[in-house]
Formats: C-alpha cells, sequence, structure tokens
C-alpha cells in the first residue's frame, strides 16, 4: 500500500499542495485529476523525491521515504528527453547503465513489453508519437519498482496508441504494481482505474478507493467550477 499523509508544499508564498492525503492499495490503478496548475505535477516529484514537500510524509508498505536519497519508485513526469541520432534500446541502455544497471536483458524486456521490440534498432528521431510514449514508459518500468508514476502518458495520441498504453497499464497492475496516473483525458481512464482521487487548488475534493464503472469525467465537471483553472 501507498500512502501519503498532510502533504503541504509551497512555493514562496503561494501553497501549492494543502494537506494532502490519501492511500492506494497495492496493485491498483488510481487516476489523479485536475486542471492545469491544481497541483498534480508537483505531487509526483513529491511523490517520486524530485522535490521535498514542506510537511507531511509518505509511505510505501509501510515504510516511509527518505526525501533526497534514491526514489523508490518508477516515474513518467512531464517528457523525457532523448538523444534522437542514438536508437531507442541505445538510449534506455545509457540512462540504465548511469544508475548503476549492467544487465542489457532488462532493457530488452522493457522494450518488449511497451511492444517496442521489433523497434530496438531505429533511431529516435524515425519514432513516431505513439513509439515514443512507449518507449517512455518503457523508461519508467526498466526499474521493476512496484510503483509506478505515469504523468499524461496519452497526450497527443491517437486512438490505438491510446489503446496500446491502458493495456500496458492494465498488465502492469496485474503483476502486482501499484499505478498512479495523472491526466485531463478523464473519459480514457474510466475503464481502467479502481480508484480516483481529484485535485483542485491543491487539495483533494475527492477521494474513492472503489472507482471502478464512475462516470469520472461528469463527476469531475460537476465538482470543478469552470474558473477552477489556477492561476
Amino acid at each position: 500500500m501507498f500512502e501519503i499523509k498532510g502533504i503541504t508544499k509551497k512555493y514562496w508564498r503561494k501553497t501549492v499542495l494543502d494537506n494532502v492525503s490519501f492511500e492506494v492499495d497495492k496493485g491498483k490503478i488510481c487516476a489523479l485529476c485536475g486542471v492545469n496548475g491544481a497541483g498534480k505535477t508537483t505531487l509526483l516529484k513529491i511523490m517520486s523525491g524530485l522535490v521535498a514537500p514542506k510537511s507531511g510524509m509518505l509511505l510505501f508498505n509501510g515504510e516511509p521515504f527518505v526525501f533526497g536519497e534514491r526514489p523508490v519508485v518508477s516515474c513518467l513526469i512531464e517528457e523525457p528527453k532523448f538523444y534522437p541520432h542514438l536508437t531507442g534500446f541505445d538510449n534506455l541502455w545509457l540512462l540504465y547503465q548511469l544508475s548503476g544497471g549492467k544487465d542489457k536483458e532488462v532493457i530488452h524486456s522493457a522494450m518488449e513489453k511497451v511492444g517496442l521490440k521489433a523497434k530496438e534498432n531505429i533511431k529516435y528521431s524515425k519514432y513516431s508519437l505513439g513509439m515514443k510514449k512507449r518507449l517512455y514508459l518503457a523508461f519508467s518500468i526498466m526499474r521493476d519498482s512496484d510503483l509506478i508514476l505515469l504523468d499524461e502518458p496519452f497526450n497527443g495520441l491517437d486512438p490505438l496508441a491510446v489503446k496500446k498504453i491502458k493495456e500496458i497499464v492494465v498488465d502492469l497492475s496485474k503483476q502486482g504494481k501499484t499505478i498512479l496516473l495523472s491526466s485531463h483525458m478523464i473519459v480514457e481512464l474510466e475503464d481502467i482505474v479502481d480508484a480516483a482521487i481529484f485535485i483542485d487548488h491543491g487539495k483533494i475534493i475527492y477521494n474513492n478507493k472503489n472507482a471502478s464503472g464512475t462516470e469520472l469525467h461528469k463527476l469531475f465537471l460537476e465538482m470543478v467550477p469552470a474558473e477552477g483553472e489556477a492561476e
């Protein structure tokens, strides 16, 4: 189980996250929904260990995260940058070596899981947008962590590519991975999530651990005002 307890974050005098608390059960897919500026990406950065909160704590399987140390999660936050002149495989292999990895089979396995096994030796500059998204996903899972954070994995994808990414996420969940998935495309989440969190102006306004089958898009529009976009 992953738990967030009383996370608060401020930038100068602006409170970006205000006493945020929730938990996600092991092996579940949880949607994190909010408008631009609601605090989603900041929360994911805190969960991945990239940013320290002003107060609060995070626990995974009852053990606290230690901020400033190597993250215990795999994450895809915003848009990773890869070298266009390198192949998809070589990009991941370079990053894996920088983190201390030595087994090339880990990269082969990650690329196979996202359907890029046959595209390993193609230069990144030649990848379609859907292939790039899948490479991002391979990057996020190559460490085989129990907790995976995905920030806007559907952006810019056509329906077939969205379907593929969703299938990969569901398969990871079946393997026992806990997944927190942030997306504006709430309709696309409705058929795969087990739980849902709505965040608005840094506060949790909806927390449902049994959201399967819920019309999240309709509910979100009802709960978040039209002027809800944060400055």
